[in-house]
């Protein structure tokens, strides 16, 4: 963490990271559409989408924000940590509190309150996510070896356990504890580089406000990219054509992902190149 972040490396971090994400789906969606089936899948594509919702505002733009925040101020470690620990309190201030609402809301709930009980470990996740504090160090390094781990023993997992229709919530339960334990292991790499800081010297107030401001543009940039499979579930009432339009927009994604990979790429390692021979 002491040394100064590689643009260049940062950049192959990233890149062989997107050709992990688009490998993926091309190996596990075959495999989960024959053993889940249509219904299986769109259950969980539902129920995830109502989650995504908690998630964000448990976030509150926290991520956003703590990133800018850290890059200001990563030369100088006091202030660096003392800013870490204000934000990172704030997230679990926000996700505890979202956190109730989500029980009422699974209290509330006349259908799949099992699938939602286990979808509450994403939402506990949100206040152990600190890959924007390594972000803003430019360690990329880090939240990519956190990304590429436990998606790998997720999908080990998912052919090992998940046979049939009858594994949905073994299958959802997997999911999500792939992302809270991906969030915890991204804790042991602070050591040496976050100071302790007395509680009494934090202000977390003072980010109130700026992370409501980071909040709005993510709320408008995110919804929409669930919202559909929210509307789906609701005005069809069937399972299965949430099924059929979440594999279909997998496709479609898979397709626009390698489309940009190849299209620009080449630009991006010049700026790259380019940037690294300047500094």
């Amino acid at each position: 963490m002491k040394k100064s972040p590689s643009l260049k490396r940062n950049y192959i971090y990233n890149t062989l990271y997107q050709v992990f994400t688009l490998i993926t789906p091309l190996i596990t969606a075959p495999y989960i559409s024959r053993v889940l089936g249509a219904e299986g899948i769109g259950i969980q594509s539902y129920t995830n989408s109502i989650a995504t919702y908690f998630t964000l505002v448990a976030a509150l733009g926290t991520a956003q924000y703590g990133q800018r925040e850290i890059a200001m101020l990563r030369d100088d470690v006091h202030e660096c940590s003392k800013t870490f620990w204000e934000i990172e309190i704030l997230s679990i201030f926000c996700t505890v509190g979202v956190t109730l609402i989500w029980l009422l809301w699974i209290l509330l709930a006349h259908q799949y309150q099992v699938y939602y009980i286990t979808l509450t470990i994403i939402i506990i996740a949100v206040a152990f996510d600190i890959s924007w504090y390594f972000a803003g160090m430019e360690q990329f390094k880090y939240i990519v070896l956190r990304n590429f781990i436990f998606k790998l023993a997720g999908i080990v997992l998912l052919f090992i356990f998940i046979k049939n229709s009858n594994d949905l919530l073994l299958y959802i339960l997997i999911l999500s504890l792939s992302q809270l334990l991906g969030n915890l292991s991204m804790w042991t790499y602070l050591k040496g580089s976050v100071e302790k800081v007395p509680y009494k010297k934090l202000n977390i107030k003072r980010h109130v406000k700026q992370t409501f401001a980071y909040f709005i543009p993510t709320i408008a940039t995110s919804v929409y990219t669930v919202l559909d499979k929210t509307m789906i579930g609701a005005i069809t009432d069937n399972a299965k054509e949430n099924g059929y339009y979440e594999q279909a927009t997998k496709i479609v994604k898979m397709a626009e992902t390698l489309v940009f990979f190849f299209e620009y790429s080449h630009v991006i390692q010049n700026v790259v190149f380019i940037c690294t021979a300047e500094i």
